[in-house]
């Protein structure tokens, strides 16, 4: 069974979720009103749950308020077809170098 794919924008989802994520401006663009409150609340849930949207977003795991998937748009069925490569934020090595720097931006 597939599910939907939000008509919300993934770019605007993840800028909002990495610069603004801790006030929760990401969640109440995606309708979802209730946790974009708490997390405005308590600094992005103490932090902690902030840096799970944000991966959570690069990963295309982050749903709506219906529930669709805030996902990238799809490129064209052809460029698939041609075995074209992955965008460079489904790969494991930038998502790897992005916990890295805000490690260590916390850390440091």
């Amino acid at each position: 069974m597939e599910s939907a794919v939000s008509h919300k924008s993934y770019a605007v989802t993840l800028v909002l979720a990495i610069f603004f994520g801790f006030a929760g401006f990401h969640r109440f663009y995606v309708g979802k009103v209730g946790t974009g409150l708490l997390w405005f609340l308590t600094a992005g849930m103490f932090v902690f749950g902030w840096l799970i949207d944000i991966f959570t977003v690069l990963a295309g795991n982050f749903t709506d308020k219906a529930g669709a998937w805030v996902k990238p748009k799809q490129r064209e069925a052809s460029a698939a077809a041609d075995g074209a490569a992955k965008p460079f934020y489904t790969r494991w090595w930038f998502i790897a170098i992005v916990v890295v720097v805000v490690i260590g931006f916390f850390a440091g």
